[in-house]
C-alpha cells in the first residue's frame, strides 16, 4: 500500500480500491489505527492524486499568513515542490540536484 507523509499531520495513500486518499490527522499520530482497524483522523476520498494536493495546499494555506499575491505565489510554488519531492522519492524517482 502506498503511504506518502506530506507534514506531520497529513498523509496520503491509496486505498483498497486504488483510489487515493487524505488522512488529517493529529500530529504524531500514525495514520493507520492497526492492521483492519481503520485510519486516524479525518479522511478525504478523492478520484486522483491531483485533487488530493490541491486539496493539501489549499487546507494548507488556510492555516498560515498570506497578505498578497506574491506570498500566495511563492506559497503555492514551495508546496507544490515540497510535494512533489515526497511522491517522487516514494516511487523511487527523485535525485537531488545541485543548483
Amino acid at each position: 500500500m502506498l503511504k506518502i507523509d506530506l507534514d506531520d499531520e497529513y498523509t496520503v495513500m491509496i486505498d483498497r480500491w486504488g483510489y487515493p486518499i487524505l488522512i488529517k490527522r493529529k500530529a504524531g499520530e500514525p495514520a493507520l489505527k492497526g492492521k483492519g482497524k481503520g485510519y486516524n483522523g479525518k479522511v478525504l476520498y478523492f478520484q486522483t492524486f491531483g485533487s488530493v494536493v490541491k486539496s493539501y495546499i489549499m487546507m494548507r494555506a488556510g492555516t498560515t499568513d498570506i497578505h498578497t499575491l506574491n506570498d500566495t505565489a511563492k506559497f503555492i510554488d514551495l508546496e507544490l515542490e515540497s510535494v512533489e519531492k515526497k511522491i517522487d522519492q516514494q516511487m523511487g524517482g527523485y535525485k537531488e540536484t545541485a543548483k
